[in-house]
């Protein structure tokens, strides 16, 4: 039992109490040979015979078995130590699974099997997913219980009373040992709430000590930014301004700005942001603008320019293929504390860069920077303002978890004249079609064409195609259009020139991975193909769709699916939603609540373990008027000894809480 708990890093009390089940199943104890029936799950003890080995029918493993009188037989492929496992058992053992009818034989395979009960008699059979027999690791939690180690209450008599919830130490009980589905859903109820609540109670906490430190006063008034934005050659939609001014009246206060903006893909960020960094500039403060990618740093930084320039705004570049001598100079131009904006991917946060005088910080599409990376550049500053940005929309209810410790900014209206995008599914066998399509859209109009496929090199596991295969053939079927490769084993230069030469036309059609996933911006494009959507994710798969109807041409994206495919619910779904704030929900949707018999989970973090973020919203919700109020009379958790020593368990040496 040791190596057991050293093996699953179990050092406490603690940490085996809330060791909890993966998942729940509703199984049939079998008291009468009248339960003994096809297509149930079954928990049940057998006689046993003796067990047969056939090596050459895939190493089967057959035994025959007797539940209450009637004939029945266990199988296992592969496993032929159960023989003798089965040899030390007999004549009885306990079984649990599925009870299937094979050629008129009632046949269990793979069940679990144990010398020991391994079920409850409620019928529900809590899994823990081990390797070894999760009845070992149930018999060291039933000891801890048994042995009455001391569990102590976190939350007040008062409150467990007025929000009627279990208490915990009975909540912990009826997770290992369920009596039946209600008291199993009162006490995941009781366990989630703790959950939020010391989530939410330690970003508050966190929150509270970043907001009681000084930042740079901006001028969002001055002449540089009212040039910039009357000087732009498209109106702002009321979205764009509304953020815009809650961001100005951010920035104008002491209090440093912890701000997330959300907009779907083309609705506009990138105004808002320059708008902020300007702020900066114009206060005599240096601005950060840290993106997660080389060529999207270079478009940022070509757009500012564009835009800035003349109005002799100080724009540097600065990525990890950034020259030595040039970088040198950056740094030693940076260093002196002028202001300027500085735009980059992470080589913004290394050593030797010191921005002392960094008044403003934006962090593009922060969910792909690691949380030590984007606090390692705000960091650097005196205390500077943060905005951060997501063109990957998700719903209120998980925003307000995940980024909880920010204010929240959302554009939903796109700017006027942007082009929908349509989708359509297309079959693999009708690619001859599409192939017409890409060439009557290329002689017609100076546009490029997308191609993307999930892999770099061949699968022999998977029957997917790769850009490599995919590249050898369009360049065959193509001959009279320039066919280029793009993927992330590519260096950063040669990237680049691929990039460059398909935006300027000499390559008109690219075949990719995601690699062209985030923030590229080429007008000419107008049509992607998606090669087996199914290996994406929805909010990846808007996210390349994305790339394309940022110009004059109508847009489409296909999506070439196989018969597998085809009919899939979430492929379906995104060929007709459009909107990503609706696709998010939808995906939110498709991914389920979380059940409590069967084995979805979901969890924004792992010291989440129980709570779900879409089941549990209204929880969530009361877990944060409560903790608001813990927050405002208690600050310091002087009366919550118990549930401040269980956060610091909880959150110790994690960093999550910091959603900057």
């Amino acid at each position: 039992m040791t190596n057991l708990l050293r093996d699953l890093f179990l050092d406490s009390i603690d940490d085996i109490i809330y060791y909890f089940p993966k998942r729940y199943k509703e199984v049939t104890v079998v008291k009468s040979h009248n339960d003994v029936v096809a297509g149930k799950n079954l928990a049940f003890k057998a006689q046993i015979g003796i067990p047969v080995y056939y090596p050459e029918r895939k190493r089967l493993v057959k035994v025959k078995l007797n539940i209450e009188g009637k004939e029945a037989f266990a199988c296992w492929f592969n496993q032929p130590y159960k023989k003798n496992q089965i040899l030390k058992l007999r004549p009885h053992a306990y079984f649990a699974g599925e009870a299937v009818l094979n050629n008129r034989e009632l046949v269990f395979y793979h069940p679990i099997l144990s010398k020991d009960p391994i079920y409850l008699n409620s019928g529900i059979y809590p899994e823990y997913c081990l390797e070894t027999n999760d009845n070992e690791i149930r018999k060291i939690i039933k000891n801890v219980f048994d042995e009455k180690k001391e569990i102590k209450e976190t939350l007040p008599e008062s409150l467990i009373y007025k929000l009627k919830l279990m208490k915990l130490k009975d909540a912990l009980y009826t997770l290992h040992f369920p009596k039946d589905l209600r008291s199993l859903e009162s006490a995941r109820k009781r366990i989630a709430f703790d959950e939020l609540l010391q989530w939410k109670l330690t970003i508050l906490t966190e929150k509270q000590k970043f907001s009681s430190k000084s930042a740079p006063i901006l001028n969002p008034e001055s002449k540089l930014v009212k040039k910039f934005l009357s000087s732009l050659p498209f109106a702002l939609t009321e979205d764009q301004k509304r953020v815009i001014d809650e961001i100005f009246s951010d920035v104008s206060k002491n209090k440093p700005m912890q701000r997330l903006l959300q907009g779907d893909v083309g609705s506009g960020k990138t105004v808002i942001a320059v708008s902020a960094l300007l702020c900066a500039v114009s206060s005599g403060f240096q601005s950060a603008f840290m993106v997660p990618s080389e060529i999207l740093s270079k478009q940022h930084y070509e757009k500012l320019r564009e835009w800035l320039k003349p109005m002799g705004v100080k724009i540097y570049l600065l990525t990890g293929s950034t020259k030595k001598s040039e970088r040198n100079l950056i740094i030693e131009e940076i260093n002196k504390g002028i202001p300027l904006i500085l735009t980059g991917t992470h080589a913004l946060i290394t050593e030797g860069l010191e921005l002392k005088n960094l008044g403003l910080v934006v962090i593009d599409e922060q969910h792909r920077f690691g949380v030590r990376q984007r606090l390692s550049l705000i960091e650097k500053g005196i205390c500077p303002h943060t905005l951060v940005m997501t063109a990957t929309p998700i719903p209120r209810t998980l925003a307000s978890i995940f980024y909880a410790d920010l204010d929240y900014s959302e554009i939903r209206t796109m700017p006027e004249g942007r082009k929908e995008i349509v989708t359509k599914i297309i079959h693999k066998s009708d690619i001859k079609k599409l192939y017409s399509i890409i060439r009557e859209n290329l002689k017609k109009y100076d546009s490029r064409v997308f191609y993307v496929c999930p892999l770099i090199e061949d699968s022999n596991s998977l029957k997917l195609e790769s850009v490599k295969k995919r590249y050898k053939e369009l360049v065959n079927i193509f001959p009279e259009f320039e066919v280029g490769l793009i993927h992330g084993k590519l260096s950063q230069s040669e990237q680049d020139k691929i990039m460059q030469d398909f935006k300027a036309g000499k390559i008109k059609i690219l075949v990719s991975t995601t690699v062209i996933e985030v923030g590229i911006d080429i007008p000419q494009a107008n049509i992607m193909v998606i090669e087996n959507p199914e290996r994406f994710g929805l909010a990846q798969l808007h996210q390349l769709r994305g790339r394309i109807g940022r110009g004059n041409l109508n847009s489409t994206c296909y999506l070439l699916v196989d018969e597998e495919s085809y009919s899939s619910r979430r492929i379906q779904i995104f060929e007709k939603v459009k909107n990503g704030f609706e696709l998010a929900e939808k995906d939110l949707e498709l991914r389920g609540q979380g059940e409590i018999i069967g084995s979805k989970q979901s969890g924004m973090d792992e010291t989440l373990k129980v709570a779900n973020p879409l089941k549990d919203a209204d929880i969530m919700r009361i877990a944060q008027k409560v903790a608001e109020l813990i927050i405002s009379k208690d600050p310091d958790l002087t009366r919550f000894k118990e549930l401040k020593l269980k956060m610091e368990k909880t959150f110790k040496d994690r960093e999550v809480i910091k959603a900057i």
